[in-house]
């Protein structure tokens, strides 16, 4: 017999162990054998009750959803852009090569190279 079907013989057998026994449903609105109102509920309507409104009655009295053009504030083109040349002020630099140490990219090593290419098993 081969093991793989001796394997899909076997019944399955989740590798998750979960510690201790089910916790009990409690329900939130229950917890003291009553009906609570919503924390954020107006004047503590209950849900079901007659002053709760149904949400198809709700949704009628809404507004219908419109979409409206994006207009964009009219803006003056003053040309097309110009290039200035100026010098450069204190802690500007022209190249990212000129950058200090710390803001430079490290160059990667071959030895790197060669373990990230390896799929990162040393």
């Amino acid at each position: 017999m081969k093991p793989t079907s001796v394997r899909l013989a076997t019944h399955y057998k989740p590798s998750i162990k979960f510690v201790g026994t089910r916790h009990p449903v409690i329900h939130k609105s229950t917890i003291e054998g009553k009906l609570k109102p919503h924390p954020c509920s107006p004047s503590g309507v209950l849900p079901g009750t007659t002053d709760c409104v149904p949400i198809q009655e709700f949704l009628k009295k809404q507004l219908p959803f419109v979409v409206k053009p994006y207009m964009a504030a009219v803006q003056q083109i003053k040309g097309p852009y110009s290039f200035v040349s100026r010098p450069l002020e204190p802690n500007e630099v022209d190249s990212v090569f000129k950058l200090p140490p710390e803001y430079q990219f490290k160059p990667i090593e071959m030895d790197e190279c060669e373990v990230i290419n390896g799929g990162g098993a040393l």
